[in-house]
């Protein structure tokens, strides 16, 4: 106590004496008052009777702590003046002010202002009428400001305006603290210039886009840290504005935005990160996520969780993480799922009037590349629909462990997709699944590979090594077929036994044993070649099957069929039933009428009959009457009577 009241009485004596070099050195106070509201002008100097002197080029000082010595200490806050004077209560009023805080580091921050007061006993000075504060090259504008000893802050509630070579920033109100070298904007708003940067950027052949300026067009509480914006929150929107004044700007919003910066960097800070309700409007349309992180450093966008989004060409997405490089256009996205792709014109390699698909929908995919906005690949599990351009066409739906998508040059939709691993394809031709499926989007032709399956309009339940299908014309080729369940006859009976005092006849159905080949047109069956095998079943369960074999079967129409109502059969027919057997050069069934006919060189083999032959046999399904022409036997076995029978 004696101290501080020596060098309280030191200060009183030289102000007394009118030295032009006075000193008041206040040890700090242990609590700080609140600051004063401002004013927008200095006060009035108090009257003569209020005051104990005056004098000008008077220096006021406070320091961090208590005086332990005789040792000079450097202060924390310094004041000059033109003029002040002294109140009793150890108040000091001075006009066209100049004031260093100094840092820890020894940082100074400079004040020029109209007036001011200088409280010895809160250890706080208020300044005030025009204000100008200089941290390095920023530069604050406000009407008034308090330092706080205690806190090593200066703060204003009142509009601050603040500059930094092309920066241009308003603010509600300010704190900063010269320890920490925080300046916190609440309110923020302007523009952030990086343009020095950008012009480097763009000297060393930066692309096009490179932005000149962060625009704050919504900010809450802005922080800069050593001259360098740290972040703003509260809710914030900002633009990042190129320098082509044409270019659109890329919006960025969210509750949170931090910038990151590389050490000695001033101008353009190496990324940006979005946290809470982000959305993003720029070159990859407009998204919005949980978080979001825009490098600059590598010109790249990352969005994570609950991505959602829609651009010019996607109505609508969802995803859980987008990485996009605005550089190439190239992206990677996790668990997409997607709505309206527009899939434009169809390739110039493609024939006229082929564009069959207008929009494709990705209903999931694990993974998706996209390289200079086309999709290359997609894999995790792929499954989606293309939708036809004619509103009344039945969509495509792909599903495959993964896709791979190719392009020609001239954009438009992709020439081909190549389907690997657990491949299912829904569509006109039906239902097919496989380990490989390749869909030549120009030739609008699909080809089924490896351990084929699936069920056609007219063949249920097959099986194949390969199927190549056009969904142009229904046509389609396969390999090594097997199937079951093909009808025969326009009106198929049921599976069911007959009612009783009822019998089905005929034959309702047949299975494809081994067929290598086999043709559709028009998703009708054509023909079937290489060796074909068939099991046909009667329509009374009870009844045994017959085997038909052939080298060619082809299939006949009629104008209104969808099944066919005549087989040809060519090239060692051979039919077997239960101990029965016909083999001839030739054969037709026609199916309409359930009637089997064999010619050229028949031959029968069957109970009681030895080396039969014919030129024709005509057999009826339904009834299992036996016709035939130009009939041969070695041997005839007759039937036994009852009488016989009996005995």
């Amino acid at each position: 106590m004696k101290r501080n009241y020596l060098i309280v009485c030191t200060a009183l004596f030289v102000a007394a004496c009118g030295s032009s070099e006075k000193v008041a050195e206040a040890p700090a106070a242990s609590s700080a008052a609140a600051p004063p509201a401002s004013e927008p002008a200095p006060p009035p100097m108090p009257a003569p009777e209020d005051t104990v002197a005056t004098s000008s080029g008077t220096k006021l000082r406070y320091f961090r702590d208590v005086l332990d010595s005789d040792q000079p200490q450097k202060p924390s806050f310094e004041l000059e003046a033109e003029r002040f004077s002294m109140t009793t209560d150890n108040v000091y009023f001075v006009e066209k002010a100049t004031a260093v805080a100094y840092g820890q580091d020894g940082t100074e921050t400079r004040f020029e202002a109209g007036g001011g007061e200088f409280d010895d006993n809160t250890k706080t000075t208020k300044l005030t009428g025009d204000v100008v504060c200089s941290m390095g090259t920023q530069r604050v504008e406000m009407q008034d400001v308090v330092w706080t000893n205690e806190t090593q802050t200066a703060a204003t509630p009142n509009r601050v305006i603040v500059s930094d070579g092309e920066t241009r920033l308003q603010a509600a109100s300010m704190e900063y603290n010269t320890d920490t070298k925080t300046l916190r904007l609440p309110n923020l708003s302007g523009v952030v210039s990086t343009k020095s940067q950008a012009a480097a950027d763009a000297a060393a052949g930066a692309e096009p886009g490179a932005f000149e300026s962060i625009e704050v067009k919504k900010g809450g509480l802005g922080e800069f840290v050593d001259g360098q914006l740290q972040h703003i929150a509260g809710g914030v929107e900002i633009a990042l504005r190129a320098a082509d004044p044409s270019a659109k700007p890329m919006v960025l919003a969210a509750e949170k935005i931090a910038f990151a910066w590389d050490e000695g960097e001033r101008t353009k800070p190496k990324s940006i990160g979005l946290d809470g309700g982000v959305s993003v409007d720029g070159p990859q349309g407009l998204v919005t996520a949980n978080t979001a992180n825009l490098n600059l450093a590598e010109n790249t966008l990352e969005f994570a969780g609950n991505v959602q989004g829609k651009s010019d060409s996607i109505e609508s997405f969802d995803a859980e993480r987008i990485v996009y490089d605005m550089k190439s256009g190239d992206s990677e996205m996790s668990n997409l799922v997607a709505r309206g792709i527009s899939m434009g014109a169809p390739s110039g390699e493609a024939k006229s009037g082929a564009a069959d698909f207008s929009t494709m929908n990705i209903e999931r995919a694990g993974r998706v590349v996209s390289q200079g906005g086309q999709v290359k690949n997609m894999s995790g599990g792929v499954s989606i629909s293309l939708q036809p351009r004619d509103a009344g066409g039945k969509p495509m739906k792909l599903n495959a462990g993964e896709a791979i998508f190719s392009w020609s040059g001239d954009g438009g939709q992709p020439t081909a997709i190549a389907m690997r691993g657990s491949v299912r394809v829904d569509g006109p031709q039906g239902a097919i699944r496989a380990e490989r499926g390749d869909f030549d989007l120009a030739k609008k032709q699909l080809v089924f590979s490896g351990k084929v399956n699936g069920s056609l309009p007219q063949l249920e339940r097959f099986d194949s090594d390969k199927v190549t299908f056009n969904i142009e014309s229904g046509d389609a080729l396969m390999t090594n077929v097997t199937a079951k369940g093909l009808v025969m006859g326009t009106e198929p009976q049921g599976d069911e036994p007959a009612k009783d005092g009822e019998k089905k006849t005929g034959y309702s159905r047949m299975d494809i044993e081994s067929a290598p080949e086999v043709s559709l047109t028009g998703q009708q069956l054509n023909w079937m070649r290489g060796g074909v095998s068939l099991t046909m079943h009667a329509a009374d369960p009870k009844e045994a099957p017959m085997t038909l074999k052939a080298q060619e079967l082809t299939f006949a129409y009629g104008k209104e069929s969808a099944s066919p109502e005549r087989v040809s059969i060519g090239g060692g027919v051979d039919v077997q039933r239960e101990t029965s057997r016909i083999q001839s050069d030739t054969g037709e069934l026609d199916l309409e009428k359930q009637l089997l006919t064999f010619d050229g060189n028949v031959r029968l083999a069957s109970p009681g009959t030895e080396d039969a032959t014919a030129t024709r046999i005509t057999y009826n399904l339904a009834t299992g009457e036996r016709t035939t022409k130009g009939f041969v036997a070695s041997r005839i076995q007759a039937k036994p009577t009852t009488e016989s029978a009996k005995q």
